[in-house]
């Protein structure tokens, strides 16, 4: 049976990639049919060299095995075929020109205002003020991160750079970025060649040779975007 394939809207452009859950509930299960089977193998050659009572038991002990083993591969099996061969597991679809996120409306990269990071998803807020979140789970091989990070370099950055530009300061949230340093609360580092950042799961650390801080995610709103900013005032991201 073919996959089933979601048609592209003629908006966002062609198909770029397609982001899906992870199959963590049917490989669990996989997981228990085979510890259930080795138990089976043992159950076997315990009654073979055992007599009739002990057979008895034992055939009772091997149905009651066999079902802890048929059981969870018909449910791996049958998740297998839902989320693979009818492929409802794709979650996030990139397009050319934007994404989708299932049960979502399609989001263009135009109407995209704000990029924000927390400890278990992005959170991708429009014009319209729809916030929809991604979880950063579904990103195996980082691709879906580059996307987000390209979109804020090309997309996002540039409004900030007019305003920077302009003489303002760019608030962040806890982060504050001034002409000439980088305000986290009340530590202060300079804008120079030494500046190093770090992207946790829930904070944003910033460094040099001397000082540092460190700010929560959750405070730190179009988080992506501010990283764009200091990677392109000379800023280098620690791994």
């Amino acid at each position: 049976m073919a996959p089933y394939r979601q048609a592209s809207p003629p908006a966002l452009g062609a198909v770029v990639e397609r982001f899906a859950r992870p199959l963590r509930l049917a490989r669990l299960l996989l997981a228990v049919a085979v510890m259930g089977f080795a138990v089976v193998l043992l159950a076997v050659a315990n009654s073979l060299a055992s007599n009739w009572l002990t057979r008895m038991v034992g055939l009772g002990f091997l149905v009651g095995c066999m079902l802890a083993v048929g059981v969870p591969l018909m449910l791996a099996a049958l998740l297998y075929v839902v989320f693979v061969i009818v492929d409802v597991r794709v979650a996030v679809t990139l397009y050319e020109h934007g994404l989708e996120l299932v049960g979502r409306p399609p989001v263009p990269w135009d109407s995209v205002v704000a990029l924000d990071l927390d400890g278990g998803c992005w959170r991708i807020t429009t014009q319209g003020g729809a916030v929809l979140a991604l979880p950063r789970g579904l990103d195996h091989d980082g691709a879906l991160a580059r996307t987000l990070r390209r979109h804020a370099r090309e997309r996002l950055l540039p409004r900030l750079l007019e305003r920077r530009a302009s003489g303002h300061a760019l608030s962040f949230g806890q982060v504050v970025v001034a002409s000439e340093a980088v305000a986290v609360g009340r530590h202060s580092l300079p804008l120079d060649p030494t500046l190093r950042f770090r992207v946790g799961s829930h904070t944003l650390d910033l460094m040099n040779r001397t000082l540092s801080a460190r700010a929560a995610l959750d405070d730190v709103p179009d988080a992506l975007t501010l990283v764009a900013l200091l990677e392109h005032l000379g800023a280098r991201e620690l791994g």
